[in-house]
Protein backbone atom coordinates (compact mmCIF):
# COMPACT_ATOMS: atom_id res chain seq x y z
CA UNK A 1 0.00 0.00 0.00
CA UNK A 2 1.43 3.64 -0.62
CA UNK A 3 1.09 6.07 2.05
CA UNK A 4 -0.76 8.81 -0.46
CA UNK A 5 -3.62 6.55 -0.61
CA UNK A 6 -4.75 6.90 3.07
CA UNK A 7 -8.49 6.01 3.54
CA UNK A 8 -8.63 5.07 -0.30
CA UNK A 9 -6.21 2.37 0.07
CA UNK A 10 -8.96 0.44 1.78
CA UNK A 11 -11.24 0.36 -1.49
CA UNK A 12 -7.79 -1.14 -3.50
CA UNK A 13 -7.97 -4.42 -4.53
CA UNK A 14 -4.60 -5.21 -3.66
CA UNK A 15 -3.53 -8.44 -1.68
CA UNK A 16 -2.95 -6.61 1.60
CA UNK A 17 -6.65 -4.90 1.08
CA UNK A 18 -8.19 -8.79 0.48
CA UNK A 19 -6.50 -10.14 3.93
CA UNK A 20 -7.40 -7.07 5.58
CA UNK A 21 -10.61 -7.60 4.67
CA UNK A 22 -10.39 -11.15 5.92
CA UNK A 23 -8.79 -10.45 8.98
CA UNK A 24 -11.82 -8.16 10.15
CA UNK A 25 -14.15 -10.93 9.03
CA UNK A 26 -12.31 -13.20 11.64
CA UNK A 27 -11.86 -11.18 13.98
CA UNK A 28 -16.17 -11.02 13.58
CA UNK A 29 -16.63 -14.58 13.53
CA UNK A 30 -14.08 -15.14 17.15
CA UNK A 31 -15.64 -11.85 18.61
CA UNK A 32 -19.26 -14.17 18.25
CA UNK A 33 -17.73 -17.27 19.26
CA UNK A 34 -16.15 -15.93 22.40
CA UNK A 35 -19.47 -13.73 23.07
CA UNK A 36 -21.59 -16.98 23.31
CA UNK A 37 -19.28 -19.50 24.65
CA UNK A 38 -19.22 -17.04 27.56
CA UNK A 39 -23.04 -16.40 28.17
CA UNK A 40 -23.47 -20.08 28.31
CA UNK A 41 -21.10 -20.24 31.24
CA UNK A 42 -18.62 -22.51 29.74
CA UNK A 43 -15.60 -19.69 30.18
CA UNK A 44 -14.14 -21.81 33.51
CA UNK A 45 -11.59 -24.12 34.17
CA UNK A 46 -11.96 -27.99 33.21
CA UNK A 47 -11.56 -30.07 36.81
CA UNK A 48 -8.38 -31.68 36.13
CA UNK A 49 -8.66 -35.57 36.14
CA UNK A 50 -8.45 -37.55 39.85
CA UNK A 51 -5.42 -38.98 39.49
CA UNK A 52 -2.53 -36.71 41.22
CA UNK A 53 0.55 -35.61 39.01
CA UNK A 54 3.87 -35.80 40.54
CA UNK A 55 5.57 -32.92 41.90
CA UNK A 56 8.19 -33.12 39.21
CA UNK A 57 5.76 -33.50 36.49
CA UNK A 58 3.60 -30.44 37.72
CA UNK A 59 6.51 -28.21 37.82
CA UNK A 60 7.87 -28.73 34.78
CA UNK A 61 4.10 -27.81 33.73
CA UNK A 62 4.27 -24.35 35.34
CA UNK A 63 7.88 -23.80 33.98
CA UNK A 64 6.83 -24.80 30.41
CA UNK A 65 3.63 -22.69 30.54
CA UNK A 66 5.74 -19.23 32.35
CA UNK A 67 8.34 -19.97 29.50
CA UNK A 68 5.45 -19.72 26.91
CA UNK A 69 4.46 -16.25 28.54
CA UNK A 70 7.67 -14.77 29.08
CA UNK A 71 8.36 -15.67 25.09
CA UNK A 72 5.18 -14.03 24.07
CA UNK A 73 6.23 -10.78 25.99
CA UNK A 74 9.83 -11.00 25.04
CA UNK A 75 8.57 -11.47 21.34
CA UNK A 76 5.90 -8.58 21.83
CA UNK A 77 8.87 -6.33 22.92
CA UNK A 78 11.03 -7.50 19.82
CA UNK A 79 8.11 -6.43 17.36
CA UNK A 80 7.10 -2.77 19.20
CA UNK A 81 11.31 -2.09 18.99
CA UNK A 82 10.91 -3.06 15.15
CA UNK A 83 7.84 -0.78 14.79
CA UNK A 84 9.79 2.20 16.62
CA UNK A 85 12.77 1.71 14.64
CA UNK A 86 10.63 1.45 11.27
CA UNK A 87 8.00 4.03 12.13
CA UNK A 88 4.90 1.42 10.77
CA UNK A 89 3.66 -1.59 11.76
CA UNK A 90 6.49 -4.10 10.37
CA UNK A 91 5.22 -7.37 8.98
CA UNK A 92 6.44 -8.99 12.03
CA UNK A 93 4.69 -6.89 14.03
CA UNK A 94 1.23 -7.39 11.89
CA UNK A 95 2.06 -11.72 11.74
CA UNK A 96 2.76 -11.70 15.54
CA UNK A 97 -1.03 -10.16 16.46
CA UNK A 98 -2.11 -12.11 13.74
CA UNK A 99 -1.66 -15.41 15.32
CA UNK A 100 -2.33 -14.11 18.81
CA UNK A 101 -5.63 -13.46 17.03
CA UNK A 102 -5.84 -17.15 15.50
CA UNK A 103 -5.95 -18.52 18.71
CA UNK A 104 -9.51 -19.24 18.79
CA UNK A 105 -9.16 -21.86 16.17
CA UNK A 106 -7.36 -24.18 18.35
CA UNK A 107 -10.12 -26.30 18.90
CA UNK A 108 -10.49 -27.21 15.40
CA UNK A 109 -7.52 -29.75 15.75
CA UNK A 110 -10.50 -31.79 17.20
CA UNK A 111 -12.80 -31.01 15.07
CA UNK A 112 -14.42 -34.17 14.46
CA UNK A 113 -12.46 -36.66 16.96
CA UNK A 114 -9.80 -35.97 19.76
CA UNK A 115 -6.52 -36.18 17.93
CA UNK A 116 -4.73 -33.76 20.28
CA UNK A 117 -4.80 -34.58 24.35
CA UNK A 118 -3.50 -31.72 26.66
CA UNK A 119 -3.21 -32.07 30.57
CA UNK A 120 -5.82 -30.60 32.55
CA UNK A 121 -3.48 -29.44 34.97
CA UNK A 122 -2.85 -26.18 33.80
CA UNK A 123 -4.31 -22.90 33.43
CA UNK A 124 -7.05 -23.62 30.85
CA UNK A 125 -10.57 -22.96 30.15
CA UNK A 126 -13.57 -25.66 28.92
CA UNK A 127 -13.15 -25.66 25.16
CA UNK A 128 -14.93 -22.85 22.59
CA UNK A 129 -15.37 -25.74 20.20
CA UNK A 130 -18.99 -26.80 20.45
CA UNK A 131 -19.46 -22.80 19.35
CA UNK A 132 -17.76 -23.19 16.07
CA UNK A 133 -20.06 -24.17 13.12
CA UNK A 134 -19.92 -28.10 12.58
CA UNK A 135 -17.76 -29.00 14.88
CA UNK A 136 -18.38 -32.16 16.92
CA UNK A 137 -15.91 -33.32 18.92
CA UNK A 138 -16.90 -35.95 22.05
CA UNK A 139 -16.24 -35.05 25.54
CA UNK A 140 -16.30 -31.32 24.96
CA UNK A 141 -16.74 -30.49 28.57
CA UNK A 142 -13.11 -32.20 29.32
CA UNK A 143 -11.35 -31.14 26.69
CA UNK A 144 -9.34 -27.59 28.36
CA UNK A 145 -8.05 -25.04 26.20
CA UNK A 146 -4.57 -23.67 27.53
CA UNK A 147 -4.30 -19.97 27.74
CA UNK A 148 0.31 -20.43 28.25
CA UNK A 149 0.22 -23.61 26.35
CA UNK A 150 -0.94 -24.59 23.10
CA UNK A 151 -3.80 -22.55 22.56
CA UNK A 152 -4.33 -18.85 23.70
CA UNK A 153 -0.71 -16.94 24.35
CA UNK A 154 0.91 -20.34 22.45
CA UNK A 155 -0.08 -19.51 19.39
CA UNK A 156 1.80 -16.28 19.43
CA UNK A 157 5.34 -18.03 19.95
CA UNK A 158 4.37 -19.78 16.21
CA UNK A 159 6.46 -16.63 15.44
CA UNK A 160 9.80 -19.13 16.91
CA UNK A 161 9.08 -21.21 14.12
CA UNK A 162 8.81 -17.96 11.55
CA UNK A 163 12.08 -16.67 12.55
CA UNK A 164 14.47 -19.63 12.63
CA UNK A 165 13.36 -20.99 9.93
CA UNK A 166 13.86 -17.53 8.61
CA UNK A 167 17.19 -17.01 9.51
CA UNK A 168 18.17 -20.57 8.44
CA UNK A 169 16.60 -20.07 4.80
CA UNK A 170 19.21 -16.62 4.66
CA UNK A 171 22.21 -18.50 5.97
CA UNK A 172 21.75 -21.57 3.24
CA UNK A 173 21.33 -18.46 0.81
CA UNK A 174 24.28 -16.82 1.57
CA UNK A 175 26.36 -19.91 1.07
CA UNK A 176 24.81 -20.53 -1.96
CA UNK A 177 24.35 -16.64 -3.53
CA UNK A 178 23.05 -18.03 -6.69
CA UNK A 179 20.22 -19.98 -5.74
CA UNK A 180 16.69 -18.66 -6.72
CA UNK A 181 13.30 -19.81 -4.55
CA UNK A 182 12.74 -22.71 -7.00
CA UNK A 183 16.17 -24.28 -5.54
CA UNK A 184 16.13 -22.42 -2.09
CA UNK A 185 12.43 -23.38 -1.47
CA UNK A 186 12.97 -27.59 -0.83
CA UNK A 187 15.75 -26.39 1.29
CA UNK A 188 13.79 -23.74 3.54
CA UNK A 189 11.28 -26.36 3.93
CA UNK A 190 13.30 -29.08 4.92
CA UNK A 191 15.05 -26.35 7.46
CA UNK A 192 11.28 -25.62 8.68
CA UNK A 193 10.61 -28.99 8.99
CA UNK A 194 13.92 -29.86 11.23
CA UNK A 195 13.13 -27.26 13.56
CA UNK A 196 9.56 -28.07 13.86
CA UNK A 197 10.04 -31.73 14.76
CA UNK A 198 13.12 -30.82 17.48
CA UNK A 199 10.72 -28.42 19.48
CA UNK A 200 7.31 -30.24 19.31
CA UNK A 201 9.37 -33.31 20.35
CA UNK A 202 10.66 -31.71 23.15
CA UNK A 203 7.27 -29.65 23.84
CA UNK A 204 5.33 -33.33 23.69
CA UNK A 205 8.46 -34.89 26.43
CA UNK A 206 7.34 -32.72 28.64
CA UNK A 207 3.91 -34.43 28.75
CA UNK A 208 2.11 -31.37 28.33
CA UNK A 209 0.45 -32.63 25.29
CA UNK A 210 0.35 -36.01 23.25
CA UNK A 211 -1.27 -36.96 19.47
CA UNK A 212 -3.68 -39.69 19.70
CA UNK A 213 -2.87 -41.13 16.46
CA UNK A 214 -1.83 -45.13 16.64
CA UNK A 215 1.63 -45.80 15.53
CA UNK A 216 1.78 -46.11 11.73
CA UNK A 217 4.96 -46.39 8.99
CA UNK A 218 5.41 -42.61 9.29
CA UNK A 219 5.43 -42.25 13.13
CA UNK A 220 9.05 -41.57 14.36
CA UNK A 221 10.64 -44.06 16.75
CA UNK A 222 7.63 -46.45 15.82
CA UNK A 223 5.43 -47.45 18.79
CA UNK A 224 6.33 -44.51 21.28
CA UNK A 225 3.44 -42.93 23.04
CA UNK A 226 4.40 -39.14 22.29
CA UNK A 227 5.51 -39.74 18.58
CA UNK A 228 3.01 -38.30 16.21
CA UNK A 229 2.81 -39.26 12.53
CA UNK A 230 5.81 -36.95 10.11
CA UNK A 231 2.19 -35.96 8.11
CA UNK A 232 1.51 -33.62 11.29
CA UNK A 233 5.08 -32.12 10.94
CA UNK A 234 4.56 -31.82 7.35
CA UNK A 235 1.47 -29.76 8.02
CA UNK A 236 2.74 -27.57 10.46
CA UNK A 237 6.18 -26.82 7.94
CA UNK A 238 3.89 -26.62 4.64
CA UNK A 239 0.97 -24.27 5.85
CA UNK A 240 2.40 -22.67 8.99
CA UNK A 241 6.12 -21.43 8.51
CA UNK A 242 7.07 -21.78 5.17
CA UNK A 243 4.53 -19.64 3.66
CA UNK A 244 5.71 -16.93 6.54
CA UNK A 245 9.19 -16.95 5.68
CA UNK A 246 8.26 -16.57 1.41
CA UNK A 247 6.71 -13.11 2.44
CA UNK A 248 8.50 -11.88 4.84
CA UNK A 249 10.67 -8.56 3.46
CA UNK A 250 13.90 -9.41 2.70
CA UNK A 251 13.49 -12.94 1.57
CA UNK A 252 15.31 -13.60 -1.15
CA UNK A 253 13.97 -12.70 -4.80
CA UNK A 254 10.48 -12.01 -3.22
CA UNK A 255 10.84 -7.91 -1.83
CA UNK A 256 7.47 -7.63 0.21
CA UNK A 257 5.14 -9.38 -2.29
CA UNK A 258 1.99 -8.12 -0.09
CA UNK A 259 3.08 -4.62 0.09
CA UNK A 260 2.82 -4.63 4.16
CA UNK A 261 6.05 -3.41 5.08
CA UNK A 262 7.52 -0.72 2.22
CA UNK A 263 8.80 2.41 3.75
CA UNK A 264 8.31 4.24 6.86
CA UNK A 265 6.47 6.78 5.18
CA UNK A 266 3.72 3.82 5.11
CA UNK A 267 3.32 5.05 8.65
CA UNK A 268 -0.25 6.75 8.48
CA UNK A 269 -2.62 5.63 10.72
CA UNK A 270 -5.29 4.34 8.15
CA UNK A 271 -1.54 2.45 6.47
CA UNK A 272 -0.88 0.75 9.60
CA UNK A 273 -4.40 -0.49 10.86
CA UNK A 274 -4.53 -2.10 7.54
CA UNK A 275 -1.70 -4.14 8.15
CA UNK A 276 -2.94 -5.30 11.47
CA UNK A 277 -6.20 -6.33 9.91
CA UNK A 278 -3.94 -8.08 6.79
CA UNK A 279 -1.76 -9.66 9.47
CA UNK A 280 -4.70 -10.87 10.99
CA UNK A 281 -6.06 -12.17 7.92
CA UNK A 282 -3.07 -14.04 6.82
CA UNK A 283 -2.22 -15.71 9.92
CA UNK A 284 -5.61 -16.56 10.68
CA UNK A 285 -5.96 -18.26 6.68
CA UNK A 286 -2.53 -20.11 7.15
CA UNK A 287 -4.00 -21.88 10.58
CA UNK A 288 -6.89 -22.61 9.07
CA UNK A 289 -6.03 -24.22 5.94
CA UNK A 290 -3.27 -26.10 8.48
CA UNK A 291 -6.18 -27.39 10.41
CA UNK A 292 -7.78 -28.26 7.79
CA UNK A 293 -4.63 -30.86 7.01
CA UNK A 294 -4.67 -31.61 10.54
CA UNK A 295 -8.25 -32.59 10.22
CA UNK A 296 -7.62 -35.15 6.54
CA UNK A 297 -4.67 -36.50 8.53
CA UNK A 298 -6.63 -37.11 11.65
CA UNK A 299 -9.14 -39.03 9.37
CA UNK A 300 -6.56 -40.87 7.87
CA UNK A 301 -4.99 -42.20 11.17
CA UNK A 302 -7.55 -42.00 14.06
Amino acid sequence: MHPEAGIGALRRVTPAAILAALGAGFLAGQLWIFIRWAADGHARPVAPTPENISTSHSTVTWTLQGMVLLAAVVFIGVVTRQCRRAGYITFDAALLLGYFFSSWQSPLINYEKIALVVTPHSLNVTTWGPYIPGWDSPQPLSQPETLLGVSGAGFGVLMTWVWIQAWLTGRIAQRFPGWTWRRLLPASVSAGFAVDFLIETLWRNTGFYSYTAAPSPLTPLHGYWAGPSLLYYVAVTLFISTPAVMLRPGAKTRADPLNLDRAPTLGSSPGNFVRMLAGVGLANLLLLTYFISCGLITRLLV
